[in-house]
């Protein structure tokens, strides 16, 4: 049996283009849904603060965050850190 050695970045292990760059923007994400689930927070509220439609929003917490420049997605984590419903969390 063949084994191959892998990384901690399963981005660089796949051959995305910016493997570093996206796993930083996934780690983004991962915050930005651990907030929403620590507070409870309704899904179209969510969107609404980011600017964002529920579908948007959706798909970028499934993992379709590859469009989203990185300081897009820090500038949600702060408005969601910076939203009185969510600054606990």
């Amino acid at each position: 049996m063949k084994t191959e050695e892998i990384s901690r970045n399963v981005y660089a292990d796949i051959g995305v283009t910016n493997p570093e760059q996206m796993l930083r923007k996934a780690r983004i994400v991962e915050q930005i849904n651990q907030v929403i689930r620590c507070s409870a927070g309704r899904f179209s509220s969510v969107a609404g603060i980011l600017g964002l439609s529920e579908t948007e929003l959706k798909e970028l917490l499934h993992g379709h965050f590859h469009a989203y420049r990185e300081a897009d997605l820090m500038e949600y984590l702060e408005k969601l850190h910076q939203d009185k419903s969510f600054a606990g969390a």
